[in-house]
């Protein structure tokens, strides 16, 4: 006959595996809910959007001169969003997405 105790109790033999996983799973998906969105708005939004800056709609008259002045402002912004700090957020993302694929390991 089994005590109530003993209903309740887990044995040695017994080991259960979500346990044990189950910080792996939330920190993945915590992770992913982070990762994702700053590798957007951190690296590819910077990258695909960088000419946005230059307002092409100003006395822009297709003459040789303001063709090059809009050639010179496009050379002068082309990159101005690689700095220190983008090197730095390019670190701290790679370190979490490579968190993220240990979690998921």
């Amino acid at each position: 006959m089994s005590t109530f105790k003993e209903n309740f109790e887990r044995g040695d033999r017994e080991q259960l595996d979500y346990d044990d996983s189950a910080f792996y799973y939330f920190s993945l998906v915590l992770l992913i809910f982070i990762v994702v969105p700053g590798t957007w708005y951190t690296i590819l939004k910077p990258m695909l959007n960088g000419m946005s800056g230059i307002n092409y709609s100003l006395k822009n008259c297709k003459c040789s001169i303001c063709e090059a002045r809009f050639k010179k402002r496009e050379a002068l912004y082309a990159y101005t969003w690689m700095n220190k700090s983008f090197g730095t957020k390019v670190l701290v993302l790679a370190y979490l997405w490579y968190l993220t694929v240990t979690c998921y390991d």
